[in-house]
């Protein structure tokens, strides 16, 4: 699941997510040839973009696969909001679909460059909506992701973070950007906050349960 948003042409204007989605997609090549496995991909910005469906892992056209979703994510920077709700929900969606054909490992590779942002029209500009957000990131740390780990879904949460980038933008979308900086590893692991685990936000049942996912974040 990868972030589109215009955000994306500040914080990550040399492209690097691409590099880490594709090595991520070659690195499936390296199981041992009798492990089935399968990959889809999917966009989110202001809403959530399937692009391609359940696919077989193979080793023959791995490197030809990945070439592809390097360009496809190169162009995929525009859209207006960074809706993870409708973001991790869609990709929910698409594992549970897939659980349903075939019982499997499941695992869900999220990269953002940090904030969730949901917009609403005003005078011809697009604004933070600032209720719907913080209602989206409520239901994420609540429900969705504690939903996900009794599911038995992992999710490695990749938070691409430039703070460079960041300090320019302006208020309140900075502050917004930070904020969902600092919950990402809340909603991602069920506690702690963007450095340690000394945040004060929770996120589901803590300490989780040894039979839920444990899930994991990383910040580039």
């Amino acid at each position: 699941m990868i972030d589109e948003s215009g955000s994306l042409k500040l914080t990550d204007s040399n492209n690097d997510r691409s590099e880490i989605i594709a090595s991520s997609l070659k690195a499936l090549g390296n199981f041992k040839d009798d492990v089935n496995i399968q990959y889809a991909v999917g966009f989110f910005g202001k809403d959530f973009t399937p692009w391609k469906n359940w696919t077989q892992v193979k080793k023959s056209n791995l490197n030809s696969e990945a070439a592809e979703l390097v360009n496809k994510i190169s162009s995929s920077n525009s859209a207006t909001d960074t809706n993870w709700l409708l973001g991790v929900q869609g990709a929910q969606k698409k594992l549970i679909d897939q659980r349903m054909s075939r019982d499997a490992c499941q695992a869900l590779i999220w990269l953002t460059d940090g904030g969730i942002w949901i917009g609403q029209d005003l005078n011809g500009k697009r604004v933070l909506n600032v209720n719907e957000t913080n209602n989206a990131s409520d239901a994420l740390c609540n429900s969705v992701f504690q939903s996900m780990r009794q599911s038995n879904i992992s999710v490695f949460g990749v938070l691409l973070k430039n703070d460079l980038a960041v300090n320019k933008f302006s208020e309140p979308d900075r502050s917004q950007t930070l904020q969902g900086m600092n919950d990402l590893r809340a909603m991602v692991e069920g506690t702690g906050g963007l450095t340690d685990d000394t945040g004060n936000k929770t996120c589901g049942t803590n300490p989780i349960p040894n039979n839920y996912s444990a899930d994991r974040k990383s910040t580039r």
